[in-house]
């Protein structure tokens, strides 16, 4: 086929954004599984009102599109709730490992400048008392008051960011590499090209959310009626638990 004629497609079209297809998928297949984590497990419908909830909270405590949002939490259906929620109102992720050091957090937040970062109790003092914090464990009555059925109407910028996600470090001081919707759509686009997955497949996600291979474990099947499986970080370590899981 020549490139001339290959399919084009805009993503910079906000509908190609990965909240936005995992949304339109959710209004597909509602009662699927979407998302399954040691102890629970969630449908597209669940999710989408959890992440709606979050958006429309996030909204309520100022933050706005283009705005910079830690994300530490721990590796649950709550942590794609939290990403889906910070996209959904027009925010940047910033991916927080909290198994890093708590010094290298902190770097972390010194150079993105979270407006926010969302969180959970049991690891605030993993965070500089600076950062500005919310836990969702904490505040589970403000998100039961938020709409649930649709997320905030967004006036989006032009290439508006997705994450913001840092790198190693192993050549000096970790650098945070700014990602744009745009590229996201266009990763999801070509594996799913190559991959058909389809609502019978499952995808295991292992990766930290510190390293962006992230984006296509956890994201890709919620954009394509499949299930995520999200791995502990002791299941991911150990080969037994991994083979059993």
């Amino acid at each position: 086929m020549k490139a001339s004629d290959k399919k084009k497609i805009d993503h910079m079209n906000p509908s190609l954004f990965v909240h936005n297809l995992f949304s339109a998928q959710a209004r597909r297949t509602p009662h699927a599984i979407a998302v399954v984590d040691q102890n629970t497990e969630v449908t597209y419908l669940a999710l989408e009102q959890q992440s709606n909830a979050v958006s429309h909270a996030l909204g309520v405590r100022g933050i706005q599109a283009g705005d910079p949002v830690g994300l530490c939490l721990d590796r649950s259906c709550q942590l794609v709730a939290g990403l889906l929620g910070i996209l959904k109102c027009g925010a940047a992720y910033v991916p927080l490992d909290p198994a890093l050091p708590s010094e290298r957090l902190a770097s972390m937040l010194e150079s993105a400048h979270p407006k926010l970062v969302l969180t959970e109790r049991h690891m605030i003092s993993l965070l500089p008392a600076r950062a500005e914090r919310w836990c969702l464990d904490d505040d589970q009555q403000t998100l039961a008051l938020q709409p649930k059925q649709s997320a905030p109407a967004i006036d989006w910028p032009n290439d508006p960011l997705c994450y913001v996600i840092f790198t190693s470090g192993s050549t000096g001081k970790p650098k945070g590499v700014q990602v744009r919707h745009a590229s996201v759509s266009n990763l999801l686009d070509s594996m799913q090209s190559l991959l058909q997955l389809s609502p019978e497949d499952r995808w295991l996600a292992l990766a930290t959310v510190s390293f962006d291979i992230s984006v296509l474990e956890l994201l890709l099947p919620l954009c394509c009626g499949a299930r995520t499986v999200i791995a502990t970080r002791m299941q991911a370590m150990d080969p037994y638990a991994l083979a059993q899981l």
